[in-house]
């Protein structure tokens, strides 16, 4: 049997997770069966289940794959504004893609499965305490600088920014043709408004 590269295991399961975003958008997370995203993906059944055990196992790879793109952007080497600056343009621009855009839709989902489900509940609970964590760090900085408002509170900052991002979500779903440059933008100027003197 040939050996398979790395790079194309990787490309597989980012694949099947990209189809699983899809159904879960399309169908709802109960909705879903593995079947469904076999068939999104174009993949055997087997290959779906070399890389997943369970929709639990994709529900998890999911929201892993979204800590540790959040890991990577919080962890670049620049100054608060930018890092600020950054994380507008990544969280917004990246619904300008398709895979955003169902990700978007498959959120809605997760949102509601919580209700009724620990494990996914755990895994938003883990993702939000990890964003807004990493946002009070910068805003922090932030308010070490002699240009900023000394009585702004990092954490109800962050807490507005995040429910600001949560509740766009929510919105591009319902409204498709919001004009996303327009809206971060606005979030932008918002949140230096607020913290600077």
């Amino acid at each position: 049997m040939p050996r398979v590269s790395e790079e194309y295991l990787k490309d597989v399961k980012l694949k099947i997770l990209h189809s699983a975003l899809k159904c879960f958008g399309s169908k709802g997370i109960a909705g879903t069966s593995m079947r469904d995203i076999c068939k999104e993906s174009g993949l055997s059944t087997g290959a779906l289940y070399h890389h997943f055990k369970s929709k639990d196992e994709v529900i998890a790879s999911i929201a892993s794959l979204g800590r540790d793109l959040n890991d990577e952007l919080f962890h670049l080497h620049l100054s608060p504004e930018e890092k600020i600056t950054e994380l507008l343009n990544r969280v917004f621009d990246a619904y300008k893609t398709a895979f955003y855009r169902n990700a978007s839709a498959a959120n809605i989902h997760f949102y509601s499965e919580s209700l009724i489900n620990d494990e996914v509940m755990k895994l938003i609970r883990a993702s939000y305490e990890q964003v807004r964590f990493e946002i009070i760090k910068i805003l922090k900085e932030l308010k070490r600088k002699k240009k900023y408002k000394k009585e702004f509170s990092p954490e109800d900052l962050a807490d507005v920014i995040v429910s600001m991002q949560m509740g766009f979500q929510y919105q591009l779903f319902i409204m498709p043709e919001l004009r996303i440059d327009q809206f971060k933008n606005t979030v932008r100027t918002m949140i230096f408004s607020m913290i600077r003197d």
